[in-house]
């Protein structure tokens, strides 16, 4: 299931005083299966792209489909939303039902899922983000620790069976243990062949995860390609008020002091296994 972004451009409050364009004319698209990572500094359009992706937002100018679909047309919206499930920052402040499966099932039911439908899809949901249903089923989702509740989130959508997730920083405010659960999550999912949208501030995450990087400054698409072409571009990054991996960092480092690094090395197992490598043939 493919989404298409054609010239995408989004204007709030068009025509006002306050009018101000987010995404300016961005055209991408995300194939079935892949794993897109999203960068761009504080403002620059990350989020608003994103929820176009499934019809939460419509563009000002341009056209958004999925699959072939069209999001402007109402009556097949409600079905691309069953597909392509979205997962904002701090999902966790919006659990609100007395018990797990009953957070769970909220997504599905709002969908018009059919009732007898809807506890499998709770039941292997909630298997899916470890959470055993005869454990969790009924308790409080404010008994969880934070990575946990992200879990029932995240399970939430899942339980909508959506063949594309779409990920605003889902590690945003969790304490190392939390952060490697959901990561280690995100990246099984995608390996059963959920395609994958994530943004994120994170460029060691993007790193490890990602097959592809769009990265945004000021509403535009200044770069997309594999994670080696962009990251093995520094500079330009930095221009634009964005980080590097660490290792990528590192290694620009090592390359000042006269050792010959390759550009493609921009993930700490690289790195390692490039420094072993170099030590054993010392």
């Amino acid at each position: 299931m493919p989404i298409v972004l054609e010239k995408l451009t989004h204007t709030y409050l068009a025509g006002s005083t306050m009018q101000a364009t987010a995404v300016s004319e961005v055209s991408l698209t995300v194939e079935d299966g892949e794993f897109l990572g999203i960068i761009g500094h504080t403002g620059s359009g990350k989020s608003t792209l994103i929820q176009h992706m499934n019809g939460l937002l419509q563009p000002s100018s341009g056209r958004v489909t999925v699959n072939g679909i069209d999001l402007a047309d109402k009556s097949t919206r409600r079905e691309v939303r069953r597909q392509v499930g979205m997962l904002f920052q701090y999902p966790e402040y919006q659990l609100f039902e007395e018990t797990i499966a009953r957070d769970v099932a909220f997504a599905p039911k709002n969908l018009g899922v059919p009732e007898a439908e809807i506890e499998p899809l709770v039941r292997a949901a909630l298997e899916k983000v470890g959470l055993p249903y005869e454990e969790y089923a009924e308790k409080s989702p404010f008994e969880l620790s934070g990575g946990q509740k992200r879990r029932v989130a995240l399970a939430g959508i899942l339980a909508t069976a959506p063949k594309i997730l779409i990920l605003d920083e889902p590690m945003a405010g969790l304490d190392p243990r939390g952060r490697e659960e959901i990561l280690s999550l995100i990246k099984q999912l995608n390996r059963e062949g959920t395609t994958i949208v994530m943004v994120s501030h994170s460029m060691d995450d993007i790193a490890r995860l990602a097959d592809r990087v769009a990265v945004m400054s000021d509403g535009r698409l200044k770069m997309i390609g594999r994670v080696q072409e962009v990251f093995s571009r520094p500079e330009e990054l930095m221009e634009i008020g964005l980080d590097v991996p660490q290792a990528a960092k590192i290694a620009a480092r090592l390359r000042a002091k006269g050792l010959a690094v390759p550009m493609e090395v921009f993930r700490i197992d690289q790195l390692r296994e490039f420094l072993m490598n170099r030590w054993k043939n010392a």
